[in-house]
């Protein structure tokens, strides 16, 4: 949280989004927005409600944009969007690990750290046609 308020000279980012799925990053990632900017939180597993004081969204006037399920057009628009951004949003450059897509369940495997004591290297997993 700290780096991204010290690259916008503490105003925070105008869009975070959130796509670990759980509680934590929720809310570390609402410390990141700015000041009316926007939060996208996707896919929050999170078997129980997330509790925070009310006024955290309230005040700081975010802009909470949520999506539990994926619906089939979701992917396809989603692919295209990531094609259509790619040297705007260089989202390769937070990839730590990645997998042919014959190798998806490996792939889950080094993704999967809920739960786990010691952590894990993997940041971003992704698979590759």
């Amino acid at each position: 949280m700290q780096q991204v308020k010290d690259l916008t000279d503490g105003r925070g980012a105008d869009i975070v989004v959130e796509v670990v799925g759980i509680a934590a990053a929720t809310l570390e990632g609402l410390d990141m927005v700015r000041f009316n900017g926007t939060f996208v939180d996707i896919g929050n597993i999170v078997p129980a409600p997330i509790t925070m004081p009310a006024t955290k969204v309230i005040t700081q006037q975010i802009k909470w944009r949520g999506l539990m399920h994926y619906n089939p057009w979701i992917m396809p628009a989603a692919l295209d969007f990531l094609v259509r951004t790619k040297d705007k949003y260089p989202l390769s450059k937070v990839v730590s690990h990645s997998f042919p897509l014959s190798d998806v369940n490996k792939a889950f495997e080094m993704a999967e750290w809920q739960g786990k004591n010691t952590g894990t290297a993997a940041t971003r997993v992704i698979l590759k046609p």
